[in-house]
């Protein structure tokens, strides 16, 4: 008994050893700069959601070239994987509501969804699917994008990582995904590229304190509704209430998102806010 006791305790203890080496190798404490460039006023970044999508098919060339137009400096779209690996401009995992197919996206070939026409207003509109290497080269980096990733994997950590610095747009995207391994092995291959942990939510501070300083997402991302003072009070104590972002942001939650500090927000257009878009330019 005294000897398996012994054998535990030998491996606990060399368990915490690892960890504390492993630790202080991917940078120990503290936290990297970010990497994000943008124009104009720092105070504070809003992402135009899936482009206009109140009024052009969502993540289309054309609802994300309205976005700069209307004075976003920012937009947020989706990515998902093709039948063939491909990664895409798409956010549901069904197609039925954006293509007018009862299908899986992921069953689809690249081809086909290059052919598919995104519905708008309950029919099909002349904007089509993009991969994301073309979406890419198209909008360069006329625009910040908030990329959020919808699978979780190693492999698709490693094809957006590839296209970001193949477009040379370290500085203006940010990979968001919920998966803390996701995020970590972009931030441990790539520091240069920015990176934002989704789901991060008031009682999961910790997981942060917890990182070390080469596995830390750049950017830490809530919905807005889930916000509290004292979630926002940690930002500030830790200096970095710039790097939090919210999403589910529409004009009714728009000034109280504002209020509550955040500096940088995925909302809904409304054509009621184009004043204030203007304004924070």
């Amino acid at each position: 008994m005294r000897t398996l006791l012994r054998y535990f305790l030998i491996a606990i203890l060399s368990a915490l050893v690892l960890a504390a080496i492993l630790y202080f190798v991917w940078g120990g404490p503290g936290r990297r700069e970010a990497n994000l460039q943008f124009p104009g006023n720092q105070s504070l970044l809003l992402f135009a959601h899936r482009g206009l999508g109140n009024y052009f098919p969502e993540n289309s060339m054309e609802g994300f070239e309205a976005a700069l137009s209307s004075g976003f400096k920012a937009i947020e779209t989706d990515i998902r994987l093709s039948a063939d690996d491909t990664l895409v401009i798409f956010h549901d995992e069904n197609c039925l509501r954006l293509l007018g197919v009862d299908t899986p996206l992921h069953t689809l070939s690249t081809a086909i969804l290059k052919e598919s026409r995104i519905v708008y207003n309950g029919a099909p509109s002349s904007s089509k699917v993009m991969t994301v290497d073309d979406f890419f080269g198209s909008i360069k980096d006329r625009l910040v994008v908030y990329l959020d990733v919808k699978p979780h994997d190693k492999r698709t950590a490693e094809k957006i990582s590839a296209l970001i610095l193949k477009h040379h747009l370290e500085s203006s995207t940010i990979v968001a995904n919920s998966n803390m391994l996701f995020i970590a092995s972009i931030e441990n291959m790539h520091p240069e590229i920015n990176t934002v942990l989704e789901g991060f939510t008031p009682g999961k501070e910790w997981i942060y304190n917890l990182l070390p300083k080469n596995l830390k997402p750049d950017f830490l991302a809530s919905f807005e509704k889930d916000v509290n003072a004292e979630h926002m009070d940690w930002f500030s104590g830790k200096k970095i209430i710039d790097r939090k972002i919210v999403y589910g942001v529409d004009k009714e939650n728009f000034r109280q998102a504002i209020n509550a500090g955040v500096q940088k927000i995925v909302m809904d257009f409304d054509s009621t806010l184009r004043e204030e878009i203007i304004k924070y330019r």
